[in-house]
């Protein structure tokens, strides 16, 4: 399994190829190819939109050899020289979808599963399924609590490598994505897309019960959830459940009074990450927050939503 700097491993923890991963993701979002889209890149890489010529990405440090591309993670290299492979190729199994090929059956079959939908492996604990075991055990530790991955600046544990590669961001303050339209720059990419989203008020997630729309995946699938009345988080404390795992820690929190969240500036203690990013705006003036009709700003994203009515 790959190590990062700052990320240690607790225990024999199952490793899973992210690649493929990201693959998979890509293929469920159906996202454009690359010269039809002048949004921001999941791969990480920088390219240009057709009509404005403006970059959409920062240059990142691994450069494409055998294109202008270049890209902020390895991996994110890795799965882009995916595009540059002959199709046809010597070896064994060639899926007929994509140029993937090998020469091991076992990596053919869990790649075509990609194509036909197929998750053979469930979650004992609330059913959901998977494609690949190893993601099926990933998984299994939101209901154990297993947190083998360790950051070695705080001791704060996490269940994925890549979740905790991205906490350490907060310690080294690395933020390498940044948004096209008001230069606020992330440390996480689905944050960076999620942010531009407020710009051009996209919504690409629907109910599939309700017909609501969301800006965000996890949003409309924690949404869904009410649907269903899914509730697979307890406290260990009271026993109430939750829908959301962030909700259950969020709960518990005032059990035993917990406020992680510090304000850099004035050292005031919060138990949401969100209200003291919103407090800290107080001190910073900003108010990254715009009404698309009349313009006026603000520090909180509810207080822009609650202005934006007034016009509707």
């Amino acid at each position: 399994m790959q190590s990062y700097p700052g990320m240690r491993l607790l225990g024999q923890a199952q490793g899973y190829n992210r690649i493929k991963i990201e693959f998979i993701m890509r293929r469920k979002q159906k996202l454009p190819p690359e010269n039809e889209s002048n949004h921001l890149d999941p791969e990480g890489g920088k390219h240009t939109g057709p009509s404005e010529g403006k970059p959409a990405m920062i240059v990142g440090k691994f450069p494409c050899t055998k294109c202008c591309r270049s890209f902020t993670t390895e991996t994110s290299l890795h799965l882009h020289k995916e595009r540059h492979r002959p199709i046809f190729s010597d070896k064994k199994h060639k899926c007929n979808n994509c140029p993937y090929s090998s020469d091991q059956q076992e990596d053919f079959i869990r790649h075509m599963r990609i194509h036909t939908g197929e998750r053979p492996y469930k979650c004992p604990v609330c059913g959901k399924d998977f494609i690949q075991l190893s993601n099926c055990h990933i998984h299994m530790r939101t209901h154990n609590q297993e947190r083998p991955y360790a950051c070695t600046v705080c001791g704060k544990a996490f269940s994925h490598s890549s979740t905790c590669q991205i906490h350490m961001r907060t310690h080294n303050q690395e933020r390498p994505y940044k948004c096209t339209v008001c230069d606020k720059n992330f440390a996480q990419l689905s944050h960076c897309q999620s942010h531009m989203r407020t710009h051009n008020q996209e919504r690409p997630y629907k109910c599939s019960e309700c017909g609501k729309t969301f800006s965000q995946s996890s949003t409309c699938q924690n949404h869904m959830k009410t649907h269903s009345q899914e509730r697979p988080y307890t406290c260990t404390e009271c026993g109430e459940t939750f829908s959301r795992s962030s909700n259950c820690k969020r709960h518990m929190r005032t059990h035993t009074q917990e406020r992680p969240y510090v304000c850099t500036v004035c050292g005031k203690k919060f138990g949401r990450a969100s209200n003291c990013k919103s407090h800290m705006r107080t001190h910073s003036q900003e108010r990254p927050y715009v009404c698309v009709v009349c313009g006026k700003t603000f520090t909180d994203s509810s207080n822009c939503k609650r202005h934006m009515a007034v016009h509707s």
